[in-house]
């Protein structure tokens, strides 16, 4: 899990980026969210980067967020070694068998 902060969400246009703790800026944008998002910018937020160019809405949680996202981040972790995954990135492009 990546930490970092808002450095700048546009609530109008439901899109942002954030300045992970490694310097780098991440773009993400807010979609299938019911009802507003609550980012200010300088939020410290934490979030995933699951192989792609940019963060989802869902994936960025502010501080008052971090313990439910830590459930579910121990529960991915869980997930991954039940079936072998070192990483997130290998586990893309994967589907679920019904």
């Amino acid at each position: 899990m990546e930490k970092g902060k808002v450095k700048f969400y546009n609530r109008d246009k439901k899109y942002g980026f954030i300045t992970g703790d490694d310097g780098k800026d991440y773009f993400f944008h807010v979609s299938g969210v019911s009802g507003e998002a609550e980012l200010n910018d300088e939020d410290a937020v934490e979030f995933i980067l699951a192989g792609s160019s940019a963060v989802q809405f869902g994936s960025v949680m502010g501080d008052h967020w971090v313990e439910t996202f830590g459930e579910i981040n121990s529960g991915i972790q869980k997930y991954m070694e039940r079936k072998g995954y070192e990483t997130i990135g290998e586990m893309i492009g994967k589907a679920k068998r019904q």
